[in-house]
C-alpha cells in the first residue's frame, strides 16, 4: 500500500498521509505556513511537482486514484489513527 494518496481537486491538491511515517513526514517538511484540511497537507497545482519530487527523495510512495476507493482508504486511515489515539 502507498504512504499517500494525493488527490486533485482542481484549484487545490490534498495529499493525505495513509500512515504514521508519511503523516510525521507532512508534519516535518511542510512550511510553517502550511494549510491542512484534517490530516491532508493542501497544495497549490503549481506545488504539486515540488512535493512529488520530495517524496520520491525521502523515499515515500503515492498514488494518485480517482474515485469513492479513495475515500474509504483515507477514512480507514483517519479511524485507525483516532482509535490508537492520535490526532486527526
Amino acid at each position: 500500500m502507498s504512504d499517500l494518496v494525493i488527490l486533485d481537486h482542481g484549484s487545490v491538491w490534498l495529499v493525505w498521509p495513509l500512515n504514521i511515517q508519511a503523516a510525521d513526514w507532512l508534519q516535518e517538511t511542510a512550511p510553517p505556513d502550511a494549510i491542512f484540511f484534517r490530516s491532508a497537507l493542501a497544495v497549490e497545482p503549481r506545488y504539486v511537482s515540488g512535493v512529488l519530487e520530495a517524496l520520491d527523495a525521502d523515499g515515500l510512495t503515492y498514488t494518485c486514484p480517482i474515485g469513492r476507493y479513495t475515500v474509504a482508504i483515507v477514512a480507514q486511515y483517519e479511524l485507525d489513527l483516532v482509535q490508537r489515539g492520535g490526532e486527526l
